[in-house]
């Protein structure tokens, strides 16, 4: 299933490509005047009560303990020899309290990208994550000029895209006319209000994070007041020294290239074809007068750039060039009226972007110093005339010279094209097909600054954190407690570089290619698609087995069909896959070969029991493949019901089964508890995953057996049916709500709709 924003490329791309979510120092020149004077206010913080800033759907996922507030600071800050503006402005902060009974002092601060975009559009993405907020407070700050902040600056003379001229010196005309200096609305007034709140909240120390504009921010925060500042993670590097309007065609290139790439990375993908394929096209797009649609059609490229959906795309499109929209329609036809479940998208809003706040950034920032850059060359060779004038003319969305020219503001103090340079320790965070931020920038930056670790995620786009990637939060978290150590990155060296694979008992989209799984395994098996891989060592019957046991959890009626379709075109979709070993022994050496992913569910044939409860074995075909059926699927359908995350219904019901909200494994639970997970190892999604497995199984009677209880007391209390019903209510409600097709009996390993075939792999 493609992930792609259909309605964004067509308004969006006529003019331009969109830069969304870009979200101990010195500088090389240092400007005229450049003492920094932070102001003088007389109460600068006031709390709020969040309820009376915030949305209702942002109330309900906020952490207990935190709070809001707003942060009074000057229009125009005092800098570069120019005093204080007398107007003042207010900045919105949410404080996200962390998780932990012992949590670390030095808190994170979020700056999100665009720019344009708003920090408090995060929050759940923060807590649903808990990468920063399991041991620090977590700081979103809506930058002046966005979200909560006051003035929020947007244009309501056009909707999404570029504006016209005309539109956008309304936009300016009309904000103008209500007190608002547009030359007030960028990096450096916004950095000043970052040097100013941690010193306002008496904050001794904390840690930056930012995403993509976010990074740029960053690094002039970095670079104006380093004080205070413990570390910094830079995910998706926005330079200073890169120029954001003319330097997209330069980031464009950068992503055609690692298309290519990843083409040369695939068994039979003819590179030299693939990239003649691309220029014939765009010479076909411009002699038949359709440069705006080839513009398009490049940007449709970068979308599917990590999808083997990228294949059948580009071969529609050499066919007829028209097809350049309808042949992405047919790669996703689930977008159209793809939210038609109300009770699905209760809580979801509609986040706004700051166009105006981001026209006053680049149109002073960028526009003023255009093609002044560091980058040392247009990194156009190889590419065809015709594609390099479809891509040396496309843009940011509303960034382009037309739209500067009408917004009109005073360019930024030169600065503003030069690297910063830093011994602050920094992590810089890069995905190696990010087609907004291209990993060479991040490799650009680091060369300025000594205690730096630079590291590329093979698989990654756009931002590696909040991502889902395991590997880098693990390593964002270990450079937290100890930014000064140089990082373990063998689990980034595990990842495969991406390739082309389409097999249909493969990886579906946001998960590792198959590949790797076809040549570590010897056979396979597929239920409704969703492929079980097994070694030599590992029985056919065992494997077989396990294939009975995921369909009758999936088709629990035998009928032949899924009981939750969305269920499991979600595990396709996530490429949940089963993976059988001899036993615990067979699996290790395997990971150095296998992609490290999250909808990898491993089953030893050791465990596996085949027929009744043997002499005290319980069978754990019926733990492990239930673990991702309700992981993979039902988290990812139903995520604020099933996602495993602080403030889903399930996990609601786990809090208080444990007698608490524990991160981690407590010394001791509370006598009330009832659910006593002690696998150090398990984080609070895992622990999730666990508590659902032990109740819907008590509520099959599976753990009811003669000395069942005795071995899962310490853990699991509630064995029966009756227990879980009378003690349990929150989790026996959901469990046996019809409207989610959960399995209602047992698996036994004797589904009846159809018999499963074990076949070779490619190994």
């Amino acid at each position: 299933m493609i992930k792609a924003n259909k309605s964004l490329i067509v308004s969006v791309i006529l003019t331009g490509t969109m830069l969304s979510a870009c979200g101990g120092s010195n500088i090389k020149t240092k400007p005229t005047a450049p003492d920094v004077t932070v102001p003088v206010i007389a109460d600068l913080y006031q709390t709020v009560a969040c309820k009376d800033m915030l949305s209702t759907a942002k109330l309900k996922i906020l952490t207990a303990g935190s709070s809001c507030g707003y942060l009074t600071v000057p229009e125009k800050h005092a800098l570069y020899g120019e005093a204080a503006s007398k107007n003042t402005i207010e900045i919105a902060v949410i404080k996200l309290a962390s998780i932990a009974e012992n949590k670390k002092a030095d808190p994170v601060v979020y700056l999100q990208g665009g720019p344009g975009g708003s920090a408090s559009s995060s929050i759940a993405d923060i807590v649903e994550s808990a990468t920063f907020i399991n041991e620090r407070d977590v700081y979103l700050v809506d930058q002046r000029g966005t979200g909560y902040s006051k003035p929020a600056l947007f244009c309501s003379e056009y909707n999404d895209g570029a504006g016209t001229p005309v539109q956008t010196a309304a936009c300016k005309t009309r904000l103008e006319k209500s007190g608002v200096d547009l030359n007030a609305y960028h990096s450096v007034h916004s950095a000043m209000d970052f040097v100013v709140l941690r010193q306002a909240l008496e904050i001794a120390q904390w840690n930056i994070y930012g995403i993509s504009y976010g990074t740029r921010l960053a690094t002039t925060i970095m670079r104006e007041n380093s004080e205070g500042i413990r570390s910094v993670i830079l995910d998706g590097m926005f330079p200073i020294e890169v120029n954001g309007m003319s330097d997209t065609p330069w980031a464009n290139y950068q992503s055609l290239n690692q298309i290519i790439k990843n083409c040369d990375n695939t068994a039979g993908c003819p590179v030299d074809e693939f990239k003649a394929i691309i220029n014939d096209i765009t010479a076909r797009m411009h002699d038949q007068n359709m440069a705006p649609q080839s513009r398009v059609f490049i940007q449709i490229l970068l979308e599917l750039s990590t999808s083997p959906a990228i294949m059948t795309y580009l071969l529609a499109v050499e066919e007829d060039i028209n097809s350049y929209l309808s042949a992405l329609d047919a790669l996703m036809p689930e977008q159209e009226g793809e939210s038609g479940d109300d009770e699905a998208s209760e809580g979801e809003e509609e986040e706004i972007f700051y166009i105006a706040m981001a026209l006053s950034t680049v149109c002073a920032e960028e526009y003023p110093f255009i093609n002044i850059t560091d980058l040392a060359d247009d990194n156009s060779q190889g590419w065809s005339q015709s594609t390099q004038l479809t891509v040396n003319s496309m843009r940011h969305m509303g960034f382009d010279e037309a739209s500067c020219k009408a917004w009109d503001v005073t360019p930024s103090n030169d600065i503003e094209t030069q690297a910063v340079v830093s011994t602050l320790p920094v992590l810089i965070l890069n995905g190696q097909n990010d087609t907004q931020t291209p990993a060479a920038w991040g490799a650009l930056v680091a060369k300025n600054m000594n205690n730096a670790q630079n590291i590329t995620n093979p698989q990654g786009g756009h931002g590696q954190l909040f991502a889902g990637v395991s590997c880098f939060d693990s390593l964002a978290q270990q450079f937290l407690t100890n930014p000064s150590q140089a990082l373990d990155t063998s689990c980034v060296d595990a990842i495969d570089d991406v390739s082309y694979v389409n097999d249909s008992a493969g990886a579906g989209d946001g998960s590792e290619s198959s590949a790797s799984l076809e040549q570590a395994f010897s056979k396979k098996t597929a239920v409704f698609g969703i492929p079980i891989y097994g070694t030599a060592a590992t029985s056919d019957e065992s494997m077989l087995h396990a294939a009975n046991v995921m369909a009758q959890y999936l088709d629990n009626d035998q009928d032949g069909v899924p009981d939750n379709q969305l269920v499991v075109e979600q595990m396709l979709e996530q490429g949940a896959t089963l993976i059988m070993v001899k036993d615990e022994s067979e699996l290790e050496p395997l990971f150095a070969t296998i992609p490290e992913s999250d909808a990898l569910q491993d089953l030893y044939e050791s465990e596996v029991v085949i027929g009744n409860n043997i002499a005290g074995r319980f069978d754990a075909s019926i733990e492990e493949v239930l673990h991702l059926i309700t992981h993979i699927g039902y988290a990812g359908v139903y995520p604020e019901v099933f996602g495993e995350a602080i403030g889903s219904k399930i996990a609601n019901a786990m809090d208080i089964a444990r007698g608490g909200q524990f991160t981690t494994v407590p010394s001791s639970y509370p006598a009330s508890a009832w659910y006593r997970y002690d696998d150090e190892t398990c984080d609070y999604s895992c622990m999730v995953t666990e508590y659902i497995y032990w109740s819907l199984t008590s509520i099959f009677g599976a753990q009811n057996a003669d000395g069942r209880l005795a071995q899962i007391s310490h853990e699991w209390q509630l064995n029966t049916l009756e227990k879980v019903k009378a003690k349990d209510s929150a989790v026996y409600k959901i469990l046996t709500d019809a409207q989610y097709g959960l399995a209602t009996q047992l698996p036994d390993g004797n589904y009846l709709a159809k018999q499963f075939k074990i076949t070779a792999t490619k190994n």
